[in-house]
C-alpha cells in the first residue's frame, strides 16, 4: 500500500466503527486504498501533523474501570509505533501548529457545556518534558 496522500497538507482520514470500538484509517485519494493507523481499543478524533507522517488522536479505554481518555501519536503509514502525549486525561487534540511544534487541544468535563483550549509543546514532550499547560481536574 502506498503512503497516504496529503490533501492541503493533510491526508484524508476518519474513524471507523468495528463493533464497540473505533479505529483510525487513512485514505489514499488517488487509489482509494485504506491504511489502518490505530489498532487499540477505541481511538478517534485524528489530527494530522503538518508533514503528514504522524497522526495525533484520542484513545478511550473500553474497560469500564478506566473511563478517561488520553492523547497519543502514531505513524500515519500504520507502521505500529505509538507514543503517548504527556497531557492530562480527558484531553482531545484539536489542531497542530503549521510548524508542527505545538498541539492545541481541548478538555471537556461532562457537566460543562464549554471546552477550554490548551497548548502542548510537542518537541518538549518528545524529549520527555512536562506539557506547557495543565488544567485542574473536572469538578
Amino acid at each position: 500500500m502506498g503512503e497516504p496522500e496529503p490533501l492541503g497538507g493533510r491526508p484524508a482520514s476518519g474513524a471507523r466503527w468495528e463493533g464497540a470500538r473505533r479505529t483510525i484509517w487513512a485514505l489514499t485519494l488517488t487509489t482509494g486504498a485504506l491504511t489502518q493507523i490505530t489498532y487499540a481499543e477505541d481511538t478517534f478524533a485524528p489530527v494530522w501533523m503538518p508533514d503528514g507522517r504522524r497522526v495525533l488522536y484520542t484513545h478511550f479505554p473500553i474497560d469500564p474501570g478506566t473511563r478517561s481518555s488520553s492523547m497519543w501519536s502514531a505513524l500515519a503509514d500504520g507502521g505500529g509505533r505509538v507514543d503517548p502525549l504527556s497531557a492530562q486525561s480527558d484531553a482531545y487534540p484539536s489542531v497542530a501548529s503549521a510548524d508542527g511544534r505545538t498541539l492545541f487541544y481541548h478538555v471537556n468535563c461532562s457537566d460543562q457545556v464549554q471546552a477550554d483550549i490548551y497548548a502542548l509543546a510537542l518537541a518538549l514532550v518528545a524529549a520527555g518534558a512536562a506539557p506547557t499547560a495543565r488544567v485542574p481536574p473536572c469538578q
